[in-house]
């Protein structure tokens, strides 16, 4: 029960723990993570007012954009858009983690979250909804196309992209 005492300490603990295992998980990956080539890259937009900081933690609030620069040549709005929520358990992960999709030809806008402790589940969907907000808000300045869009996610990102759609 929440209202017990320790529990507070006790899961922002176990959440600390996770994303220590994480980042070691993850430390062997990080050399080969890169801006996909041939990809322009719009890195750390803050989707909220805060700049991507809350409480002086540098996490949430923030996403990347990645448009194929071929597509900046031919111009126009046709190119499909993968929206991409990353996984990690609601306790840990990056935004950077899947660039790769614009290899693919394809614009995508890959946000963060504030992971648990830092907010609980209904935080991490208003987090997503923020962000929806905002790329509502901005996509035409993308050579995107507003009607062509897909929402993706891995893990957690997954269940988060999941509950956002029933919303």
């Amino acid at each position: 029960h929440a209202d017990e005492p320790g529990v507070q300490e006790r899961t922002a603990a176990a959440c600390l723990r996770f994303r220590k295992e994480c980042a070691m998980f993850d430390y062997a990956r990080a050399l080969q993570w890169h801006d996909p080539q041939g990809v322009y890259v719009h890195t750390d937009i803050p989707y909220l007012p805060d700049g991507g900081y809350r409480d002086g933690e540098v996490r949430g609030h923030l996403l990347d954009v990645y448009i194929p620069r071929d597509a900046i040549v031919r111009g126009g709005n046709t190119l499909p858009v993968y929206i991409d929520i990353h996984g990690g358990g609601f306790t840990y992960g990056y935004k950077e983690l899947n660039p790769h999709l614009a290899d693919l030809g394809f614009g995508v806008f890959s946000l963060n979250y504030r992971p648990a402790p830092q907010t609980d589940l209904v935080g991490q969907l208003h987090d997503i909804q923020a962000a929806l907000c905002w790329i509502g808000e901005h996509i035409t300045q993308f050579p995107v196309s507003p009607d062509n869009i897909f929402i993706t996610g891995d893990s957690a990102g997954a269940c988060l992209s999941l509950l956002t759609l029933l919303i």
